[in-house]
């Protein structure tokens, strides 16, 4: 059985219909609906690929990252800039390329249009209707919250419909995983990279929602050998 016939039409796994990104920011402050800023990566990934390590490029598709110009509105928090400092976090960010939020923004919304683009695709061709976004972050109620406050500050509409929008906490608990414990497992097993940078937690996070997948999916079968 292929994944098409595996995934009813509205299923978020379902091939031909959904394209996925992963979305991190790092931020200067710990309240979604107003911390500023640092930088953000988008990752956009295939879940269905039976493999664990979500830094190997080739079953990965495009990324974009970039830094947060001035934002005058949004709040700096002293602890978490302390933070910030104590672990390197601007000098990891330092070569990113600087943009207003707005600009970012608006690249941020092209590049989710494009992944679903017949060329970029990463599942199977769309049909004659297209493919829609599915976007993950981990977890959804804070990383989907500074995005859809900042586009509401810069007069965007968020580039994801409402329905599609997914918690890698909530999939790793509904798949019978902690989250946190699966995340420092992961991390244990790979080298993704430098802690605290937006496109290793974005790879970090897709390995996650993959190893969910497929550890639950072996668990069945072993289950269905031992009856």
């Amino acid at each position: 059985m292929n994944d098409a016939d595996k995934y009813a039409n509205t299923h978020v796994l379902n091939p031909h219909r959904y394209e996925h990104v992963m979305v991190d920011f790092e931020t200067y402050a710990l309240e979604p609906w107003l911390c500023a800023v640092s930088s953000v990566a988008l990752l956009h990934f295939n879940p269905l690929v039976e493999d664990e390590m979500g830094a190997r490029t080739e079953s990965l598709g495009k990324c974009y990252q970039v830094r947060f110009d001035e934002q005058p509105r949004r709040f700096f928090n002293s602890k978490t800039v302390a933070w910030r400092e104590e672990h390197n976090v601007d000098e990891q960010e330092a070569h990113l390329p600087m943009l207003p939020p707005l600009i970012a923004l608006r690249e941020m919304a092209l590049f989710c249009a494009t992944c679903c683009l017949q060329e970029n695709v990463l599942g199977p061709p769309p049909t004659e209707y297209g493919k829609e976004l599915v976007i993950w972050a981990k977890p959804k109620e804070f990383d989907l919250t500074i995005w859809e406050s900042l586009c509401h500050e810069n007069g965007l509409a968020p580039p994801w419909f409402r329905r599609n929008a997914m918690c890698v906490n909530t999939w790793c608990n509904a798949h019978g995983f902690a989250p946190y414990p699966l995340l420092k497992q992961l991390v244990a097993k790979h080298d993704f990279g430098p802690a605290h940078d937006a496109l290793v937690d974005c790879k970090v996070q897709v390995a996650m929602v993959r190893s969910c997948l497929w550890q639950a999916a072996e668990e069945c079968e072993d289950n269905e050998e031992q009856r």
